[in-house]
C-alpha cells in the first residue's frame, strides 16, 4: 500500500472520559451506531493479517461530523489494536481518519497519499488489525450477529466472549445467548422475539437435541400468554427448519390427533399445560389450539 500523508492534524479538550470496557465492545457499539444513521447492515471481509474490513458501500461523511461522533470510540479502540476510517475523499482518492488519545486530549489525523486537503470520506471502511486468527473469528462473529433495526446483539456464549465481555452489561445471565444491550430502552422480551431465524433455529435444536429449554422460551410463552403481537412466522419457520435438521417428523393418524417421532425413532411426548416452555410453544406454533399430552 502507498505510504500515506497528513494532511491536517488537530487536538480537541475532552472531559469526563470514563475507561473503556473493552475494545470489542465499542466496536460494536460503533457499528451499531453508523448502521442505525445509515439504515444499513454493513459488509464484513476478514485479511490473512487477522484484519477487518468492515465496509459501508455508497456512504459518505463530513470529516468533522465523523470525529465529533466516533473520535472517542475511534480513539479507545486504537488503545488496544490498530484502528483507522477508511474511504475515499471526495478526490476519489483513498482518504484515512486516525483518532488517538494523548491525557485529556483527542488528537485526529486526515491522511491521503497526494498531500491535498479533503473534507469528506465516501465509501466509509472500519479497518482493524486484530492479535490473533481466534480474536478476529469471534469480532467478526459478533458483528454478523448485529443489525440495525434491534437494539440488541445476541451473541454466543463462547469462552472467549464470555472473557472478552464480563465487564459489559447483560440482560440476563442464564439465557442461552448473551444478550448485549445497545440501547437502555431495550427489554429482553423485545429481543427475544426479534432473533433471527438462525438464531430462533439454534435454541429449537438445542431442546430437541439436548432436552433443554433455554430460559429464551419461558419469554416467548410470556408474550403469548399476553397475547402481544411479535413476528410468529419467523419462529415457525425456524422450527421447521430444526424439525428436519433434527430429523424429527409430526404426523397424524387416520384415528386422528397426531404424534411426534425423532430420528431414533422413538415417539416423543410434549404436553400444553404443564411442559416446559419450548413444549408449549412448539406446540402452540403447531397446532394452534392449546393440545393435551401426545
Amino acid at each position: 500500500m502507498e505510504t500515506k500523508i497528513t494532511v491536517w492534524s488537530g487536538k480537541a479538550q475532552i472531559s469526563g472520559l470514563s475507561e473503556p470496557a473493552c475494545a470489542d465492545g465499542q466496536l460494536l457499539v460503533m457499528v451499531h451506531g453508523l448502521s442505525q444513521e445509515l439504515s444499513e447492515n454493513p459488509a464484513i471481509y476478514t485479511g490473512d493479517d487477522h484484519t477487518l474490513w468492515i465496509y459501508f458501500p455508497h456512504s459518505c461523511f463530513v470529516c468533522d461530523d465523523l470525529m465529533e461522533d466516533y473520535g472517542i470510540p475511534g480513539a479507545l479502540i486504537l488503545r488496544e489494536f490498530p484502528f483507522s476510517f477508511r474511504g475515499n475523499t471526495e478526490a476519489l482518492e483513498p482518504g484515512e481518519i486516525i483518532c488517538s488519545l494523548e491525557k485529556d486530549r483527542l488528537r485526529m489525523e486526515l491522511k491521503n497519499v497526494s498531500g491535498r486537503e479533503f473534507q469528506e470520506l465516501c465509501d466509509l471502511c472500519l479497518w482493524v488489525k486484530l492479535d490473533s486468527s481466534e480474536h478476529c473469528r469471534e469480532l467478526e462473529d459478533m458483528l454478523r450477529q448485529m443489525d440495525w433495526r434491534n437494539e440488541f446483539a445476541a451473541l454466543t456464549r463462547t469462552r472467549y466472549v464470555e472473557r472478552v465481555m464480563g465487564p459489559l452489561p447483560q440482560l440476563h445471565a442464564d439465557t442461552h445467548f448473551r444478550f448485549l444491550p445497545l440501547s437502555p430502552e431495550v427489554h429482553l422480551g423485545d429481543c427475544v422475539s426479534n432473533l433471527s431465524v438462525e438464531r430462533q433455529k439454534e435454541l429449537w435444536m438445542v431442546f430437541f437435541q439436548d432436552g433443554i429449554s433455554p430460559v429464551e422460551f419461558t419469554y416467548m410463552a410470556d408474550i403469548l400468554a399476553e397475547g402481544t403481537p411479535f413476528p410468529m412466522f419467523s419462529w415457525e419457520l425456524s422450527l421447521r427448519l430444526a424439525l428436519h435438521e433434527a430429523g424429527i417428523r409430526v404426523e397424524y393418524p387416520n384415528h386422528g390427533g397426531f404424534q411426534v417421532w425423532d430420528g431414533a425413532g422413538k415417539r416423543r411426548l410434549f404436553n400444553y399445560e404443564n411442559g416446559t416452555a419450548a413444549e408449549r410453544l412448539f406446540l402452540k406454533l403447531l397446532f394452534p389450539a392449546p393440545a393435551g399430552q401426545v
